[in-house]
């Protein structure tokens, strides 16, 4: 996932305007590294997909006070919050693992494909083979998803403006 969001980063700090984007996550926002990784004016969010906890808040005041705030949302059983998640209409960049069997598959319209990489899927690889690499035995017995970025834009659009 670094790689893919480090690719996020050069791709949104390259852009051809300066107009705020909504980079959001869904069953995978616990990958996520740090709003560090994405460039001014593009903010994290996340959206309803497989996962029905609390999620992280942004920090609410300047440091140190930020991360000591408690939010009145915050609580210790871990029960869902549903003014966390935005629409997945108002993303403007998802990052996700595409799993078989996902409810919506990323590759439909209105989506464009900036990175795909291959990321392993644990729950069906063998767990000895995600443990311990033995050559030309591993490799047939781990199965890979697809870790992916998609816009709202084409990618060259979305670096240089109309193509």
């Amino acid at each position: 996932p670094l790689e893919v969001y480090s690719q996020v980063s050069a791709a949104l700090s390259s852009r051809a305007d300066d107009s705020p984007l909504r980079v959001c996550s869904g069953k995978e926002w616990y990958r996520y590294p740090s709003s560090f990784f994405l460039p001014p004016g593009a903010t994290p969010a996340f959206y309803r997909a497989g996962f029905d906890g609390l999620l992280p808040s942004p920090f609410s005041a300047p440091p140190p006070d930020g991360s000591r705030a408690i939010h009145a949302h915050f609580n210790d059983g871990n029960r869902d919050e549903p003014a966390a998640y935005t629409s997945e209409d108002r993303c403007d960049v998802i990052v996700d693992l595409e799993l078989p069997g996902d409810a919506a598959p990323r590759s439909r319209a209105g989506w464009h494909v900036w990175a795909r990489r291959p990321f392993l899927d644990a729950d069906r690889s063998p767990s000895w083979s995600r443990a311990l690499y033995v050559p030309w035995l591993t490799a047939g017995r781990n199965v890979y998803a697809n870790y992916s970025v998609l816009g709202r834009q084409p990618l060259m659009v979305m670096l240089h403006g109309s193509v």
